[in-house]
């Protein structure tokens, strides 16, 4: 076990888990501040969409929280807390009450649990020299109890979106009847109705990185209370975003691939950062990316979460040109 910072090589375990938390944290934060020096969002000069109706959420039944376990996958990976998913869906029926009161308690106050907020991160490997830092990218995994709160509001939070017609239509990503094959499908078709009308055209791809780790939580509240997500479940969201922590685990196993010794690193405390690995984090950042239609103008887009493809067009080859 070895670990490539610079022109230095690590070896203790222990020091390779503290520098690989210290890692990651620092480039989230020096992001974070790159995005600040470019200037403060301003969202009096975005078109927004608003939304004059507010979402309720209902309580959680026992059935419920059973049939959402249920649908856990089987998993021997855990948490923090070292439960898996397996045991919980096998032991539902013996702990549904004093979840379904937790959950509840939750929803009713407005406050995600302090301890479900610890996520526990490992390594893993991209490309390049595999010992270096700078290859490495985490994949953070919660506790199998924070996964079914988060499934529980899910379901309650995308009726919502829908029934008010929330998400825009540009966006194929946790959209009923779209997926990546209708967005590129649309794409050629929009590309193909401007090319039959003799128009010149412009392609304009985006693919954003660590989109998770630079969403402003302040800016996301915002947005989520203009489509209607206020009061009490507005709290639960920023309560769910704010005062996380993560910690990096690296096992060492032998040749048998038998786990043999586990090394943890302290906890630290992330800001700015939707949770990888967790329900609601897709969801958050559709919803953050959802107006920018409206805010481009004289293009058609089409967007696949972090994917955005931009289609400007025009008759006049030098108007193009200009509108670029």
């Amino acid at each position: 076990m070895e670990l490539k910072i610079g022109n230095n090589i690590i070896s203790n375990p222990t020091e390779i888990t503290e520098k690989l938390n210290m890692y990651f944290t620092n480039t989230v934060a020096e992001l974070v501040q790159q995005n600040i020096n470019k200037g403060s969002y301003n969202n009096s000069r975005q078109e927004i969409k608003h939304c004059p109706n507010s979402i309720f959420i209902s309580p959680v039944a026992d059935e419920e929280v059973v049939s959402t376990a249920k649908n856990l996958k089987d998993k021997l990976t855990t948490g923090f807390d070292d439960i898996p998913e397996s045991l919980v869906k096998q032991c539902i029926q013996l702990i549904k009450g004093p979840l379904t009161h937790i959950y509840n308690l939750s929803l009713r106050s407005g406050s995600f649990p302090y301890e479900w907020k610890l996520a526990k991160v490992k390594t893993l490997y991209k490309k390049g020299d595999k010992y270096d830092i700078q290859h490495c990218r985490p994949i953070s995994i919660i506790s199998v109890f924070a996964k079914l709160l988060e499934r529980l509001m899910f379901n309650r939070f995308i009726p919502f979106l829908y029934e008010n017609k929330i998400l825009t239509e540009a966006q194929y990503c946790l959209r009923k009847g779209k997926c990546i094959e209708t967005a590129v499908q649309s794409f050629i078709v929009k590309i193909q109705e401007a090319l039959d009308k003799a128009f010149h055209l412009i392609g304009i791809f985006i693919g954003l990185t660590k989109a998770y780790d630079t969403l402003n939580h302040i800016v996301l509240l915002e947005i989520l209370s203009s489509y209607g997500i206020r009061g009490i479940t507005n709290l639960w969201f920023k309560s769910y975003l704010t005062n996380r922590r993560q910690c990096i685990e690296i096992n060492q196993s032998d040749s048998n691939n038998v786990m043999v010794s586990r090394y943890r690193s302290s906890c630290i405390e992330i800001k700015q950062v939707v949770p990888h690995g967790s329900v609601l984090g897709p969801l958050f950042f559709l919803l953050y990316l959802n107006d920018l239609p409206l805010n481009i103008h004289g293009a058609n887009l089409v967007m696949f979460a972090d994917d955005i493809n931009v289609l400007i067009t025009d008759s006049d080859v030098c108007a193009l040109q200009r509108k670029n």
